[in-house]
């Protein structure tokens, strides 16, 4: 194994203290969070290959993990919204794309159609 390639036990670690202090799992491919970002990259491709092991696709599903391209944009949005959200304690202006984004997505969750797990994380959302 190449040094500069993560275990999984090593790469999941790194995510779960990424997404505890960025609060998202989109690791950028640059900087201090590059070797992660290889290593997320290889779980994505995995996945699309249908090799991912099971025991890792589970916890990454619990860390709400993007794994395709729709999850993707959906993570970028709401880590946006919440980055917003905790500086300034409130939601984004309804008059901005980002609070026309965040309130479609209330909406979804208020007639059933999102995913519980995405409704859960829109609404612990400061909103003064």
């Amino acid at each position: 194994m190449r040094p500069d390639v993560l275990t999984d036990e090593v790469g999941l670690e790194r995510l779960i203290a990424f997404k505890r202090a960025k609060g998202h799992c989109l690791v950028p491919p640059f900087g201090p969070s590059r070797e992660l970002n290889v290593w997320v990259e290889k779980q994505r491709e995995l996945w699309r290959e249908a090799a991912l092991p099971p025991k890792l696709e589970r916890k990454l599903r619990a860390l709400d993990f993007p794994f395709d391209e729709s999850a993707m944009l959906w993570e970028r949005q709401f880590a946006q919204a919440a980055k917003r959200a905790r500086r300034y304690k409130r939601l984004p202006p309804e008059n901005t794309p980002l609070g026309k984004w965040v309130r479609g997505q209330l909406t979804l969750a208020e007639l059933g159609a999102l995913e519980p797990e995405r409704a859960a994380r829109l609404k612990s959302l400061p909103s003064r």
